[in-house]
């Protein structure tokens, strides 16, 4: 009698909740756009918040560094110190490499823009004379020219429409400007709190958890941070070093803009898989408005390089920190890609390392069990 009440019991809790889970799902679908308004707002206003996390996840890096380091044997003050270094360490290398990269940025960027009427001169005549030896009729020629028109007319309303909206770019641009420094005092703060959170977090995580959950849960993030934390110096090192090598590149083959294109080689190589090609791409076409033959000596440059890359440096500063194959390493960075832009692109890998490793270790102990029956 009590075991069939039990039985009916757990199938009206069974129904309830999944009455429940129908009811949340359409509730989701009719109101939909008003709950992406509303994360899209919570997003906004948490924004110093996220940026002070990810800046204290950075600056922990170079911190645990300096706390391995020092010689000082209170434990306060070495966390305060190292934490105050960590923040101007990486500070003084971005301010550097600001100070070192831009004058030449605006130089390029001005030589450029003075050629780039030398350059118009001589592709029309180039072109004028492609279209004389393709011996086009009257009629197609009046179809360029009103294509010709077409897009001049487009490009100009373009300008005239981003005229209006320089406000708003500015007023965002403040925002986010405010954003980095309140991001950048709370990721202080919370260096200086990092013990004490994570032992706050533990007992609460204790008190709600059971004592298996509890014990997955401290896996489960001690895998994420270790993941995350590695990719992304890997990443970023791994980018300096095929910035550095292209630049020298450049200055031995003597290639046009060889800085900004060894800085897109570098920022763009962070993105797994599909960033060196589209880097590769974007570097070469800089180059070819000014120097063709130039431009497929870099690409052949670019691509020994990469190769370079791929099979000697990757192994060594990234590769472990992921251990997938080059199948799941396509899938990740497609998916993450298709999902959430470039920084899906970049995140998404180690976060697919992340779930394909708690897929494996879920399999191996149901392997494990059914074995020991």
């Amino acid at each position: 009698m009590n075991f069939t009440r039990k039985i009916r019991d757990l199938d009206v809790r069974g129904f309830i909740h999944l009455a429940a889970i129908v009811v949340i799902m359409i509730l989701a679908l009719v109101y939909f756009e008003y709950i992406i308004r509303f994360v899209m707002t919570m997003i906004d206003v948490f924004m110093p918040v996220f940026i002070g996390v990810v800046l204290a996840f950075i600056f922990n890096m170079p911190m645990c560094l300096y706390e391995a380091k020092l010689p000082i044997k209170n434990d306060v003050i070495r966390n305060r110190v190292s934490a105050v270094l960590a923040i101007i360490t990486v500070l003084l290398f971005v301010v550097a490499v600001l100070v070192a990269v831009i004058p030449q940025i605006i130089e390029n960027m001005n030589n450029f823009i003075s050629n780039s009427s030398t350059l118009i001169n001589n592709i029309q005549p180039i072109m004028e004379d492609l279209l004389i030896q393709l011996n086009l009729t009257p009629e197609v020629m009046s179809n360029i020219e009103a294509y010709e028109t077409d897009i001049t007319n487009t490009l100009l309303t373009g300008a005239s429409n981003w005229i209006p909206n320089i406000i708003d770019y500015l007023t965002s641009l403040s925002t986010g400007v405010i954003d980095l420094f309140i991001g950048l005092i709370m990721s202080f703060y919370i260096l200086l709190s990092r013990d004490m959170l994570f032992r706050q977090l533990g007992k609460l995580a204790k008190a709600i958890f059971k004592p298996k959950q509890y014990e997955w849960l401290g896996d489960f993030v001690s895998l994420v941070a270790v993941t995350f934390g590695d990719f992304i110096f890997g990443q970023v090192i791994e980018g300096v070093i095929i910035g550095v090598m292209c630049y020298i590149g450049c200055l031995i083959l003597n290639i046009p803009y060889g800085l900004i294109c060894s800085l897109v080689i570098g920022i763009t190589n962070v993105i797994p898989y599909f960033g060196p090609i589209i880097g590769a791409i974007v570097d070469f076409l800089i180059i070819f408005l000014v120097d063709p033959f130039q431009a497929v000596i870099f690409l052949i440059f670019s691509t020994c390089l990469q190769q370079f890359e791929c099979n000697l440096i990757y192994p060594h500063v990234v590769g472990g920190a992921i251990g997938l194959s080059p199948l799941w390493v396509l899938l990740a960075v497609s998916l993450g890609g298709g999902l959430f832009g470039i920084p899906g692109m970049v995140l998404g890998l180690p976060t697919f390392s992340v779930i394909y490793e708690l897929v494996r270790r879920w399999t191996n102990d149901r392997l494990a069990k059914r074995e020991a029956e």
